[in-house]
């Protein structure tokens, strides 16, 4: 089994039934956690889509439904395809093209659903087509909630991604999305791997170390590389000439019709003259600069849409090499050593451990402050960040750690500067952007990465905290949510100055983040987790180990 990640991210527990909760904190009120366990299993297929089957997308202003499929694939059949699926749906039919090389030129009106040829499972809400990094939790649910197959599809559905559109996964399955998302797509394929045996598993195997090491060669390498400093970063020159992000310009505007980029060309406008000011805005056509544009498009590539801890309202993301991303991608290249060493080939998983051992070191020596947190490089300036965000935690679960002492400073960083009664805050002040609120999938990465370092208690905390605020929330409004309020809101999220409004319901990450705690309190016995203990090395996190 992939023993070494599932441990990890808790891959693949069963749900364990009876009354009993083994795990109680104190003034907790636990009633309706049934409930929530059920409503969360059977959202999975009420969340199902396919893109053969028109899904209304309110983020645009076209009223027809165009599919666009790669040129790989044969028209008629794609068209027979669209026939069967809606047979008895009485609906308008997709309009079936071939996707243009430029994407950019599509118009405005035109914009439609790119084909992936395996059904998916969209966040929820407004999210009606599959994304990019939001996936690899709603994939760790279905293989929770015994939903192998569709999850399996779905990684197949980002390697069909990385085979079709250019080498990248995709941040979501639209033709407006000229963009990628944060690389996760192999640790998907871990948890999928991990419920797979024989034949099925290899052949799975086999395609994911193409399509990964394609990712990375072909796309990470060749377009998101820094040679200076051997890191990576989001963004890309090519995209300023895009210009403004369709689905923000059309899909997300205020009470008074603002869009998000009216309210930063307001603040930019109020601004004293600075040297930040002139990068950012345009005075003389009171716009965005093509450097600021090029900076949107990269902060919507990081998942962070928007924060402010990687520049101005994310508008100088495209000059910084993330914790986050590279911790991603040093555990792709552990992934790939993995699956290489399982399928038979020593010296190209000792290519990749290599790899990934660079990644690890560099990290270290560029990323690293001189009290042992881990900070974003600003490449413009030189500098580390000095912005706390959450992310400074993923050395923890990306092996990169090598001693306790220095997993002890990010743990005591983590806990005074994020922690909540409702689980940790993205940043440690609302600073009025989306991404300084509660969210579910850094939740689980940071209590992934202390409960690998040994740092249960603390994981388990977090967990329980985030849970009361997701079964109060759903006790009120019988839904679960994108992100949650510090404050312990419960779930009605409004005060966002930047970014859209509306606290989505759904949700696919918070779902599977829930799921998995409900799952370690509500059973006859508790779910077998690892022993209380720290693992420094970089291969235990990532190690591909035999099939069961």
């Amino acid at each position: 089994m992939l023993l070494a990640i599932a441990q990890v991210f808790n891959v693949g527990y069963p749900v364990l039934g009876g009354p009993s909760i083994l795990i109680i904190s104190e003034n907790k009120n636990y009633d309706g956690i049934d409930d929530l366990r059920t409503y969360i299993k059977n959202t999975w297929l009420e969340l199902c889509r396919s893109s053969l089957v028109p899904a209304h997308d309110e983020k645009v202003t076209g009223t027809k439904y165009y599919l666009y499929i790669p040129e790989c694939e044969n028209l008629e059949d794609i068209k027979q395809k669209v026939l069967a699926r809606n047979k008895d749906s009485g609906g308008p039919l997709p309009i079936v093209r071939y996707l243009p090389d430029d994407w950019s030129m599509i118009p405005a009106d035109e914009h439609g659903a790119l084909y992936v040829p395996n059904d998916f499972v969209v966040p929820g809400g407004r999210f009606n087509e599959m994304y990019g990094w939001d996936s690899f939790w709603i994939v760790k649910g279905l293989v929770r909630d015994g939903f192998v197959g569709l999850a399996k599809g779905m990684v197949e559905d980002q390697f069909y991604q990385i085979e079709n559109y250019g080498g990248l996964v995709l941040n979501g399955t639209r033709t407006y999305y000229q963009r990628t998302h944060p690389p996760v797509t192999a640790l998907m394929a871990v948890a999928v791997a991990n419920v797979l045996a024989g034949k099925e598993r290899k052949d799975f195997l086999v395609r994911a170390e193409v399509a990964l090491s394609t990712n990375y060669e072909k796309f990470w390498k060749q377009k998101r590389f820094t040679p200076e400093t051997g890191l990576f970063r989001y963004g890309h020159p090519e995209q300023a000439a895009f210009g403004l992000c369709p689905e923000v310009v059309h899909g997300e505007r205020d009470a008074e019709g603002r869009t998000h980029y009216d309210r930063i060309i307001a603040m930019l406008e109020k601004m004293e003259d600075s040297e930040l000011k002139n990068r950012l805005y345009d005075s003389e056509n009171k716009t965005l600069t093509p450097y600021a544009i090029e900076g949107d498009w990269a902060m919507r590539e990081s998942g962070f849409d928007p924060s402010m801890h990687l520049g101005f309202v994310g508008l100088e993301t495209h000059d910084y090499n993330p914790v986050c991303l590279n911790s991603l991608l040093k555990m792709h290249c552990d992934v790939l050593a993995s699956i290489n060493k399982e399928l038979g080939g020593p010296d190209i998983a000792d290519t990749w451990q290599d790899e990934a051992n660079r990644m690890k070191h560099t990290i270290r020596d560029k990323l690293r402050n001189e009290g042992g947190i881990y900070m974003a490089l600003n490449t413009r300036t030189g500098f580390l960040s000095t912005f706390p965000f959450l992310t400074t935690a993923y050395p923890l679960m990306a092996g990169i750690v090598e001693s306790e002492e220095e997993a002890k400073t990010l743990r005591n960083y983590i806990m005074e500067h994020f922690r909540t009664p409702h689980g940790l805050c993205a940043a440690e002040s609302d600073d009025g952007t989306q991404w300084s609120k509660i969210w579910a999938p850094l939740n689980d990465f940071v209590c992934s990465g202390l409960r690998l370092c040994g740092f249960e208690k603390d994981a388990h905390e977090i967990e329980q905290g985030f849970f009361h605020a997701v079964l109060d929330g759903f006790k009120k409004f019988r839904a679960v949510f994108e992100k949650y309020d510090p404050v312990g809101k419960t779930g009605a999220v409004t005060d966002v100055a930047f970014g859209y409004e509306v606290n989505v319901k759904g949700f696919g990450w918070t779902n599977y983040f829930v799921a998995k705690t409900i799952d370690r309190l509500h059973a006859s016995l508790e779910p077998a987790l690892p022993e209380k203990r720290a693992r420094w090395d970089a291969v235990s996190v990532c190690t591909l180990q035999a099939a069961a």
